[in-house]
């Protein structure tokens, strides 16, 4: 009998200290799975807090008016996103050709708009359309969201060139250097330019990989109607 009463009492002991074991466990656990959702939580979260001020301002030209306002409907129903749509220059193949256009245009409208705007801004052409949410990009100066295709990696590429400037993200500092920097600069095709930009500047940078967008096909006057076969669909 006495045998049975401490099997008993043993079997009690170890029960009670089995669940005080457990609770201990399934507080340090939860304590470690809290921190870790915490800490991700609060990346995601301070990357887009930063971001929610963003403007977003879209080049086109007179005659492209009607689509540039179809992209600005889609980027408010797909995104919620309000942007501004710039009149720039249309070619006239004397002082704006096909390949300094946009140039101008972003120089003498788009950008001095944008720093009156005093805030972090994306720079649009009006036929991008997004695939992934264009705010929940890094902390950086400037990230290249939307391209056609190429690199600024010195390491994997002769040509440091990025072609297709559909969305670029600027950062305040990026748009006052960017203003210091085309006003020193030749007008020349504004995806050379950009990625020349970037490069002398030494601004933080990311560009997206994959990319987060696409151009939609359209009448262009400086794209060639053969180029859409290769980019206008997404990635």
């Amino acid at each position: 009998m006495i045998f049975i009463y401490i099997m008993k009492r043993f079997s009690i002991t170890n029960r009670r200290t089995n669940r005080r074991t457990n609770r201990r466990t399934n507080r340090k656990t939860n304590r470690k799975i809290n921190r870790r959702t915490n800490r991700r939580t609060n990346r995601r979260t301070n990357r887009r807090t930063n971001r929610k001020n963003v403007k977003f301002y879209m080049i086109t030209y007179k005659d492209n008016m009607k689509f540039a306002k179809e992209t600005q409907k889609i980027l408010k129903k797909e995104w919620g996103i309000s942007s501004k749509i710039i009149s720039g220059y249309k070619i006239d193949k004397d002082k704006y050709t096909h390949t300094n256009v946009l140039f101008h245009g972003v120089r003498d409208k788009l950008l001095p708009i944008m720093l009156k705007g005093n805030t972090d801004a994306y720079y649009i052409e009006d036929d991008v359309r997004f695939t992934s949410d264009p705010l929940d990009i890094p902390k950086k100066d400037v990230v290249w969201s939307v391209y056609r295709k190429g690199s600024l990696d010195k390491t994997k590429f002769k040509k440091q060139v990025i072609t297709g400037s559909q969305a670029i993200f600027l950062s305040c500092k990026a748009q006052k250097e960017l203003k210091k920097h085309m006003d020193q600069s030749r007008a020349i095709h504004i995806d050379g330019y950009f990625s020349k930009y970037i490069r002398e500047t030494g601004l933080s940078f990311h560009q997206m990989i994959p990319k987060i967008g696409y151009e939609q096909d359209h009448k262009s006057i400086i794209s060639k109607d053969k180029d859409w076969l290769k980019y206008k669909n997404p990635n």
